[in-house]
């Protein structure tokens, strides 16, 4: 199963719209290189955790699959086990 999710969002005045890095869900296992920054929202890991990439910051939406085996944890981005390793995250702007 494949969700698109997007952000945007209707934004009142002097309010700062979310954008798709504070979905914890879709934050890359793992970053390298340059491309990393820092989301508002931290992983509810026991070591909170707001690294996220530039694209999927800067991202209007974003395809997401489970991967193969199908299972997620939308609470954390990286985790010892690589439960979330197999999850596929697609961004377009």
């Amino acid at each position: 199963m494949i969700r698109c999710i997007s952000s945007r969002t209707s934004s009142g005045k002097g309010i700062t719209p979310p954008n798709l890095s504070d979905v914890i869900l879709l934050r890359p296992t793992t970053i390298t290189g340059d491309g990393w920054t820092n989301s508002v929202v931290a992983d509810q890991a026991d070591e909170p955790d707001p690294s996220t990439t530039y694209a999927l910051r800067t991202a209007e939406f974003a395809l997401f699959s489970a991967g193969p085996d199908q299972q997620l944890n939308p609470f954390i981005r990286a985790d010892p086990g690589g439960f979330n390793a197999d999850n596929i995250v697609v961004t377009g702007r």
